[in-house]
């Protein structure tokens, strides 16, 4: 399980170049009413074990403020679960953006929350106690 998620790490660092860079953004409101930020939204395949179906979104919060950032992805997470599951995906990845920087080259930086469907179907995000 180890193993797996220290080579999920290290693929998520690749996939986050496979997206385009001039992204089409998607504004979507959850049901809560909450509007969130589309960036994109796609299957990931890894050499061993399960493909997990990846949100990438926009967020103004800090990233040193991780409460608040995961309380944000918790709230995505209630909407997504039903799509995760819906496709029969076992993992899910929530990608928190922060807004690209510059012009002719932009940069950000990202957050991803990392969940899992247990034996007993029961999902849990990674790391979280």
């Amino acid at each position: 399980m180890l193993k797996r998620i220290s080579y999920l790490i290290i693929v998520l660092s690749f996939f986050e170049l496979s997206f385009a860079s001039a992204q089409e953004v998607k504004s979507h409101t959850l049901s809560s009413g909450k509007q969130i930020k589309i960036l994109a939204e796609g299957k990931i395949t890894f050499k061993a074990g399960s493909p997990a179906l990846m949100l990438k979104y926009e967020t103004d919060i800090s990233f040193d403020d991780l409460i608040s950032l995961t309380k944000e992805a918790e709230e995505i997470w209630k909407d997504f679960k039903y799509e995760v599951e819906k496709n029969g995906f076992t993992s899910a990845i929530l990608s928190a953006n922060q807004p690209s920087q510059g012009k002719m080259v932009s940069s950000g930086k990202m957050y991803n929350f990392v969940f899992l469907k247990n034996e007993a179907g029961e999902w849990h995000l990674l790391g979280k106690k």
